[in-house]
């Protein structure tokens, strides 16, 4: 009997290594300091709109039902693992903010860069929909133009070291409302008002600085919401089907520039 146990215990840890590893496409040799990522298509021929998927804090399994979600619309999904390259975690995730925020940004623009030379990859359709610490960085690769629009879904707009009176001493500015001081793509932040993880109190202070630089930047708040509101099953009247089907209808009125 034990060793039946120990001969199960060793299938189904397989099993799962197997399902985990289905989730990644590893790099090729040539592209070898590439991200661990998910690249996945529709169904048929391309090119396809595409959606660079960011996880939040928690990690790529954050993200992974939103892939399919994703999926369904229509829309080619490139999702990395952007913390795990530099030992992040939920445990130290505000280092991705402040010490590592710049090897972030690297690393993601790099991988925005190869996404946007896959065949069936629409380049002039490229977008970035960030989910927590994911938002923070969509609004970086919309304010390099890296991509044709971002979206937040309760980004991060405000952690720890920035909460004080005044928006302008941390720094000259602070990120991630700093990355709009140029010219960025159009951006769509969504937030709910009982947010107790990104405060909307905190939040609006970079929302009204953000609507100063006359940047293409729109906000809605879901009335009732939460933090991670679209982590629960997504029926017809949830905040998570409205929220993407807000962001499919914002994503399709985006222009060829």
């Amino acid at each position: 009997m034990d060793l039946f146990r120990t001969s199960l215990l060793v299938v189904l840890s397989c099993a799962v290594m197997s399902i985990q590893a289905a989730n990644f496409n590893q790099p090729k040799a040539a592209d070898s300091k590439l991200m661990d990522h998910a690249l996945k298509f529709p169904d048929g021929d391309g090119s396809f709109p595409t959606v660079i998927l960011l996880h939040t804090a928690g990690g790529f399994k954050d993200v992974t039902d939103n892939i399919q979600r994703y999926l369904n619309m229509g829309y080619a999904v490139a999702a990395p693992d952007y913390f795990e390259p530099f030992g992040l975690d939920n445990s130290n995730r505000f280092d991705a903010f402040t010490k590592r925020r710049t090897d972030i940004e690297t690393t993601i623009r790099e991988f925005v860069g190869y996404v946007a030379k896959q065949p069936k990859v629409d380049p002039s359709k490229l977008f970035a929909v960030g989910f927590s610490a994911g938002g923070f960085f969509a609004a970086y690769l919309a304010c390099e133009q890296l991509v044709k629009a971002g979206v937040a879904h309760y980004g991060v707009w405000n952690f720890p070291g920035q909460r004080n009176k005044t928006f302008s001493n941390f720094g000259p500015k602070k990120y991630p409302a700093q990355y709009f001081d140029k010219k960025c793509a159009p951006f769509y932040a969504f937030h709910g008002d009982r947010d107790i993880t990104q405060r909307p109190k905190a939040v609006t202070k970079a929302f009204d600085y953000i609507k100063k630089t006359k940047n293409d930047f729109r906000v809605h708040w879901y009335e009732g919401a939460g933090h991670k509101y679209d982590v629960l099953a997504i029926t017809p009247d949830s905040f998570g089907a409205d929220a993407l089907r807000r962001t499919d209808e914002f994503l399709k009125s985006i222009k060829n520039q």
